[in-house]
Formats: C-alpha cells, structure tokens, sequence
C-alpha cells in the first residue's frame, strides 16, 4: 500500500516539478517580451531621430543660383562654420563677412546675408 502510494504521489511530484518549470518560463517569456517592446520602442526613436538628422542635412541648395550668397548652400559652406579659408573665397565681401566670423551657416543666416547684399531689406 505504500508502495502504490508512493507511485501515485510520484506523477504528481513530477507534475509539480514541471508545472514550476513551465511557470518559471512563462515568466521568462514574460520578460523577454517586455524587454523586446522595450528595444522596439528604442529603435523606432533612434529611427526617428536618424531621420530627423537627415532632414536636418539636407541642403537646399537652389537649382538655380539667384544670387552671390547661394554659394553659402553647397555641402563646402552649409551647416559649416565661417573660416578662414572659406572667408578667402569671398574676398569681394570679406568685410562684410568677418563680422559674422565664427557664425553656424543657416538658411536664416544666408537669408539675411541675400537680402542684405542684394539690396532686397534695409538692414539697422
């Protein structure tokens, strides 16, 4: 009699046992699947972001040159500092330019600097 019992005890230790295994791995499905959204999340920001950057990047360069300062849109100037070097090749505006020396080149800054050269605005 103890010996049956013992057997009909033993399936139930081992369902046990593998009842725990099985909650121990839902569990670590459970994780798993929370930290995989989680770096979901993640990359789906860091995409943004890139793409955010590259719009950023992106110069807009006119097809057509309309004026001296659109020089300032080519991949050389655009999102670059005024240096030096680059002052060299406005030496007809140098002076102008050295004011701003040091200046991030912008749309608003090439902006002002067109109007300002070709007489558009009045500037103070």
């Amino acid at each position: 009699r103890t010996a049956t019992q013992a057997s009909l005890h033993s399936p139930r230790n081992e369902r046990s046992v593998t009842q725990a295994s099985l909650n121990t791995t839902r569990n670590d499905l459970a994780d798993t699947q929370a930290s995989l959204t989680l770096s979901n999340s993640e990359v789906e920001a860091l995409n943004k972001t890139i793409e955010e950057l590259r719009e950023q990047a992106k110069c807009p360069l006119n097809e057509t040159v309309t004026s001296y300062w659109d020089l300032l849109y080519s991949g050389d100037f655009f999102h670059g500092e005024i240096t030096t070097e680059k002052l060299q090749i406005f030496q007809r505006t140098q002076e102008k330019l050295t004011y701003f020396k040091g200046t991030r080149i912008t749309k608003g800054i090439i902006d002002f600097m067109k109007a300002f050269h070709d007489g558009q605005q009045q500037c103070n």
